[in-house]
């Protein structure tokens, strides 16, 4: 789930950008093989300094920088700043 599906202060949740966060996790793990977020409980909230686990990939594979660029923006944690599909398209 998106960082803000954690916060119940919000109520202008947009549903498209649960599709964009998805699709990140998605590219991710289909690029890398595993998750991008270390997970411990999946109750728990996501913490705002979460940070991809680049140092994994960067010691593992050999990649296009545009990728993690691509990848790093549509995993943005403020879901205002999220690209939308067209976007990304």
């Amino acid at each position: 789930m998106p960082p803000e599906y954690y916060d119940h202060t919000q109520v202008d949740l947009n549903k498209q950008s649960f599709d964009i966060w998805a699709l990140g996790v998605s590219l991710f793990c289909i690029a890398f093989g595993f998750l991008p977020f270390q997970i411990k409980d999946t109750l728990e909230p996501i913490p705002d300094n979460w940070e991809i686990k680049w140092s994994e990939v960067d010691n593992m594979y050999n990649y296009n920088i545009k990728l993690k660029s691509f990848i790093n923006n549509i995993l943005t944690f403020d879901h205002h700043s999220r690209p939308d599909i067209n976007d990304i398209l």
